[in-house]
């Protein structure tokens, strides 16, 4: 059962799955509000929704006080996922890409690249980087925060 993305509580699960590129948020919602429409567990409605959020990131989020998603479920959301990434040409599954807010525009690095500009010092512990881990609707506050309170400072060793 879709909702509007607005409307979920802060303790909606959340999934976050990152491209490489910008997305077209036009073509991407109706596909997404489909899914979302008919996503279940064990048969049972997933009150659910989905949207691209700053043009790089497609956000999955279902509240679990109605009912809760389920190993199956979860597979179904990977599927579709994969799924919505091969016919747009990019890989919306790759866990070891970073993005960074630089002057107003989303940079996005593989993981090599990453770690390049860590060492060259061209990205550092103020540099503001997308929290992809966030698990809950309300963390979406702190998305965006610097480098060096972010879980990627652990990662590669800062």
């Amino acid at each position: 059962m879709w909702v509007p993305f607005d409307t979920l509580p802060a303790h909606a699960r959340l999934w976050i799955y990152g491209a490489s590129q910008p997305l077209d948020a036009a073509q991407l919602e109706p596909m997404l509000k489909t899914f979302a429409t008919e996503w279940t567990a064990h048969r049972q409605e997933l009150q659910a929704s989905a949207t691209v959020y700053n043009q790089y990131f497609i956000l999955l989020a279902v509240n679990e006080e109605v009912n809760a998603a389920s190993g199956c479920s979860i597979d179904q959301a990977t599927r579709f996922m994969l799924d919505l990434g091969q016919r747009m040409g990019i890989n919306l599954l790759e866990r070891r890409r970073y993005y960074i807010r630089e002057n107003l525009k989303i940079v996005c690095y593989e993981h090599d690249a990453f770690a390049q500009a860590l060492r060259d010092q061209r990205l550092g512990p103020h540099t503001i980087v997308a929290d992809t881990l966030i698990n809950k609707m309300g963390d979406l506050a702190s998305f965006w925060k610097p480098l060096g309170d972010s879980w990627h400072r652990r990662l590669f060793g800062l």
